[in-house]
């Protein structure tokens, strides 16, 4: 696939936690941390960055014995990355369910897609820069500027896909189109996930996309 990218960072993929104080005591001394199976929340679904980067990150963890427990990657998809998000706000804040997730879980809040944010949780480290395309499939477009100049000539009806409303595809491609000047000439849409986005793409139902690298093309 052809791609154009676009040197900016749109994506700091995070470990979080639910958020834990005074009155919210964990399950023993950090020293018995892990004391059962950690569950490893992904809340896209699969073949997108998310799923991709969790993935490479359970195989650090098993492949050198870095926890005597279990460290197991669930997802959780469906509303926006809300499911999964859910899921992990309303765990007991011992350290057991951890969320992998970007820097989407900031905007939701302001974009309108929830009425809770980031506040909901802990950060715990951060894993990954990752860098974002705006990508076509071969032969569609040459260049950027024909994608441009076929928005402009028809208003309304090109399409833009990304993984989510809110989401940090949606944002990156908002700030490049808002600067182009054609942000209200196509119809942005939303997959759930960057592996549908993929398949979206190779089936012709939409003209270009925003992605995050690694894009799972297998």
């Amino acid at each position: 696939m052809r791609k154009y990218v676009f040197a900016m960072i749109i994506a700091l993929i995070l470990i979080l936690g639910a958020c834990s104080n005074s009155s919210n005591k964990t399950d023993g001394a950090a020293d018995d941390y892990p004391s059962k199976q950690i569950r490893y929340i992904v809340p896209y679904g699969p073949g997108g960055l998310s799923d991709v980067t969790a993935r490479v990150l359970e195989r650090v963890v098993r492949e050198n014995d870095l926890l005597d427990e279990a460290f197991t990657v669930t997802k959780i998809d469906g509303a926006s990355a809300g499911n999964g998000m859910t899921e992990v706000r309303d765990a007991k804040a011992d350290g057991h369910t951890l969320l992998h997730h970007h820097t989407s879980f900031i905007a939701h809040e302001l974009s309108g897609v929830r009425d809770w944010g980031f506040e909901e949780f802990t950060p715990v480290a951060s894993l990954f820069e990752v860098p974002g395309v705006i990508l076509t499939t071969t032969g569609k477009y040459d260049t950027l500027e024909e994608w441009i100049e076929d928005v402009k000539n028809n208003k309304g009806e090109t399409t833009f896909a990304g993984s989510s409303i809110g989401g940090s595809t949606h944002l990156f491609a908002a700030q490049i189109l808002e600067e182009i000047g054609i942000s209200d000439d196509f119809n942005y849409v939303g997959y759930g996930s960057g592996g549908d986005v993929t398949t979206a793409m190779l089936g012709g139902e939409d003209n270009v996309a925003a992605a995050p690298l690694p894009l799972n093309l297998s």
